[in-house]
C-alpha cells in the first residue's frame, strides 16, 4: 500500500536527522537556531522523532547545500560495495548478449 510506504519513509527521515545534518557539515547549533527551535526543544525531537512535515521542509531548506545528495549518494554507494553488485566483466557480458 502506498499509503503505508509514504508513512514509513516519512518515519525513517525523521529517525535519520542527525546523520544527514552531519552529511551536510553543518553544526546542529547553526540548524536549529536558524529553525527557530532551542536547542532542548531540537533535542527532543531529534530523540523521539518527531518533526512535522513544515519543519523537515525548513531543515532540509537549511541543510541542502547543492552536495548533501552527492555525498549521501556515495555513502550508499560505500556501503553497497561487494554486496551482491556485478563485476565490470559481468555487467559487459550481461549487455553483449543482447
Amino acid at each position: 500500500m502506498i499509503a503505508q510506504e509514504i508513512i514509513t519513509d516519512y518515519e525513517k527521515l525523521c529517525h535519520s536527522v542527525t546523520d544527514l545534518i552531519a552529511a551536510s557539515g553543518y553544526k546542529i547549533e547553526y540548524v536549529y537556531t536558524k529553525m527557530g527551535l532551542t536547542r532542548l526543544g531540537f533535542y527532543k525531537k531529534r530523540k523521539t522523532a518527531t518533526f512535522k512535515p513544515a519543519e523537515l521542509q525548513k531543515l532540509f531548506t537549511i541543510i541542502d547545500n547543492g552536495s548533501l545528495e552527492d555525498k549521501l549518494l556515495g555513502k550508499i554507494m560505500n556501503k553497497a560495495r561487494g554486496t551482491g553488485t556485478l563485476s565490470e566483466k559481468e555487467t559487459r557480458n550481461l549487455f553483449k548478449n543482447k
